[in-house]
């Protein structure tokens, strides 16, 4: 567990080494947050936090990750749980990542200091990001664009002189609305079937739970003769469901209002990366009590995705194959391997019998592991 004792930085020095070898190019670094939880006690390392899985009440470790349009990882880190999504972007760009790529970002990273920063001569970054404010003043008139075979209603604005894209379309909106309906549905539930010794220890589990969701200001729970009394503020909600309605953007990228909003949906790739790492590569829970034992965990897991990432794309440039992550690991459940042993800081895997590009692969790349596999059907299949 401890033969690579910085795993975040041994990781990004192993992604630089791939990416030359590879001579990988991409455009964009797309960068979010997850959190990890755990069956076990909290300390410092591990808190308590909202859980983004629902897991309430457990303590958590966050995970920052930044990766390609490809979804290859650039960069992850492991913080307490009670780290706020800012705090994760500010260290990750205080690790100079490749200032010619676009950061794109959520609101939950934004300020303007953040973004002031990006700006500055030190880092003069391009970047994409949501953007959590409610006053600017519009310089165009509302227009409309089809994305994606959805109709989007533009409309572009200044915010302390940035360039600010106000985007609003019907589906986005339902879903937004439908999903804090569901978490208001989910409170009051709470208050009819919540069980505790007191009183006021029912009331805390229910306020944990509209603190967990971002809800202290619209919702409050009260005792009135020892029963829960739910109070929530209609105008407020009424004032968030609207707020809900449009996807707002600080950027100063000078493209078109429809490349910009393609470009920030893209987040996706980072969110289908914690998909995998969650499941089916199993990134939490973790059982482990130690921070060492912990990042190290973290590190093999991150170093097994990395390997999915860059195998996937392999497949697609050198033999113009396409195939899904979930299909690798499918064709790789009964791949076997004979030793493994450490050796000049690496892990090295030895195996009786591989294929051919494999063979290539691992010379190509260095990979650190290198396992007998029954892939071919990927070649055969695919083609």
């Amino acid at each position: 567990m401890e033969q690579t004792k910085d795993h975040e930085s041994y990781f990004r020095k192993y992604v630089a080494l791939i990416f030359k070898k590879l001579k990988y190019t991409y455009d964009m670094n797309f960068f979010d947050t997850t959190n990890i939880y755990f069956y076990s006690d909290i300390d410092d390392f591990r808190t308590y936090a909202y859980s983004k899985d629902g897991k309430r009440g457990l303590p958590h470790i966050s995970l920052a990750l930044a990766c390609t349009e490809d979804r290859i990882p650039l960069y992850y880190d492991i913080s307490p749980g009670k780290t706020a999504d800012i705090t994760c972007f500010k260290k990750y760009i205080e690790t100079k990542p490749n200032n010619t790529k676009i950061f794109i970002f959520d609101a939950g990273c934004y300020s303007f200091d953040v973004i002031t920063q990006l700006e500055s001569d030190k880092f003069k970054s391009k970047y994409i990001c949501g953007a959590d404010i409610s006053k600017y003043e519009y310089t165009s008139d509302l227009y409309t664009i089809e994305l994606h075979e959805q109709k989007w209603d533009i409309r572009e604005a200044k915010y302390n002189d940035h360039r600010v894209i106000e985007a609003y379309n019907i589906e986005h909106h339902k879903q937004k609305i439908e999903k804090l309906d569901k978490q208001i549905d989910r409170i009051k539930n709470l208050v009819k079937t919540v069980k505790g010794k007191t009183i006021e220890s029912k009331r805390d589990k229910v306020y944990d739970l509209i603190s967990s969701l971002g809800l202290k200001s619209q919702i409050k729970v009260n005792i009135v003769k020892n029963e829960l009394e739910l109070i929530v503020a209609e105008e407020k909600i009424k004032k968030l469901k609207n707020k809900a309605k449009k996807i707002i953007l600080i950027t100063n990228i000078e493209s078109k209002a429809s490349e910009i909003l393609e470009k920030y949906l893209g987040r996706i790739e980072v969110e289908k990366a914690f998909q995998y790492l969650k499941n089916p590569l199993s990134i939490r829970p973790i059982y482990h009590g130690k921070e060492v034992n912990i990042r190290a965990h973290g590190f093999i897991v991150m170093m097994g995705y990395l390997q999915l990432t860059i195998l996937r794309y392999y497949l697609l440039q050198k033999y113009n194959v396409s195939v899904t992550i979930d299909k690798l690991l499918e064709e790789l459940q009964f791949a076997t391997c004979v030793a493994i042993e450490p050796k000049e800081g690496k892990f090295l895997t030895y195996a009786g019998r591989q294929l051919k590009w494999i063979k290539q692969l691992i010379i190509d790349l260095d990979l650190p592991i290198i396992v007998e596999s029954n892939l071919q059907s990927i070649l055969t299949g695919y083609k």
